[in-house]
C-alpha cells in the first residue's frame, strides 16, 4: 500500500516535470524561431552585400537574436544534461556518496543561477537609457535575455533537483 505522503510526492513530482516539459517545449520553439529569423537575416545580408547593397542593422539584430537563442538553448541543454560535465571523479564513489555529491552540485548550480539572474536584472535595468546604434532600440531588450534565460534555467534546475531527491532517495532505499 502506498502512503498518502508518497502519493503527494508523486503528484508534486509529476507537476514539476509537466511544468519543466512545457517550459522546455516553449524554449525549443523560441530557439527554432529565433534561429530561423537569424538565418533569413544573415542570408539576406550576404546576398545584398554581394550585389553591392548593405543593410546596417542586420549584424546587430543577428547578434541579439543569437544571444537570446543561446540562453534559451542553454536551458534546454541544462534540462537534458547536455552541458559538459566531468564525472570521472564522481563515478569512483559508491552510489550513496554519488547521490549526495550530485545534490550538492545541483545546489551550487542553483545558487550560481540565482546570482546570474540577479546581476542579469541589474545589467538589463542599467541599459534602460541606452539605445543600440543600428536598430535604435533600448539595450534593455537584448540584455533582458540574461535574467529570462537564467529564470528558465533556474526552473529546470529546481525541477531536476527535486526529481533527483524524490527518485534518488527511493533508489537509495531500494539498494540498501
Amino acid at each position: 500500500m502506498v502512503s498518502k505522503e508518497t502519493k503527494e510526492e508523486n503528484n508534486s513530482l509529476i507537476l514539476l516535470n509537466n511544468i519543466s516539459n512545457v517550459i522546455e517545449k516553449i524554449a525549443i520553439y523560441c530557439c527554432v524561431s529565433l534561429i530561423a529569423i537569424l538565418l533569413v537575416i544573415v542570408l539576406a545580408q550576404i546576398t545584398l552585400r554581394w550585389i553591392g547593397f548593405s543593410i546596417p542593422w542586420t549584424e546587430e539584430l543577428s547578434r541579439f537574436l543569437m544571444i537570446w537563442a543561446g540562453l534559451l538553448g542553454a536551458s534546454v541543454a541544462f534540462k537534458r544534461g547536455s552541458h559538459i560535465g566531468v564525472e570521472v571523479v564522481v563515478n569512483l564513489f559508491p552510489a550513496k556518496i554519488k547521490f549526495v555529491i550530485n545534490l550538492i552540485i545541483r545546489l551550487i548550480v542553483i545558487i550560481f543561477i540565482v546570482y546570474f539572474i540577479k546581476y542579469g536584472w541589474d545589467v538589463a535595468f542599467k541599459a534602460l537609457r541606452v539605445r543600440s546604434p543600428g536598430l535604435e532600440i533600448l539595450m534593455f531588450w537584448p540584455k533582458l535575455s540574461l535574467p529570462v534565460g537564467g529564470m528558465i534555467m533556474l526552473i529546470q534546475a529546481v525541477c531536476l533537483f527535486f526529481t533527483e531527491i524524490f527518485t534518488g532517495s527511493k533508489e537509495k532505499e531500494i539498494s540498501t
